[in-house]
């Protein structure tokens, strides 16, 4: 059984490895689980268009956790 999205880890010596689909199936497990309370998506196209999307929230909450993912991922770039 896979695990809780909580608990996945990424290897960081996998990170190149990993692709859009396989995050959107982590997602939609962790969904169907009922793990998720709201989400927030960025995502390039193939004519380097950026795009977003989100379940309805207030838009300050939307930005805010694109705020907390942002600090994430910095802070997960300087554990590499």
């Amino acid at each position: 059984m896979a695990k809780k999205f909580s608990e996945l880890l990424i290897d960081k010596s996998q990170a190149d490895k990993i692709t859009p689909l396989m995050i959107a199936q982590n997602i939609m497990d962790a969904v169907k689980s009922g793990e998720v309370k709201n989400i927030i998506a960025v995502m390039e196209n193939d004519d380097n268009q950026i795009h977003y999307v989100n379940n309805t929230m207030p838009y300050p909450r939307a930005v805010g956790l694109m705020e907390m993912g942002k600090d994430k991922l910095i802070e997960d770039a300087y554990e590499f």
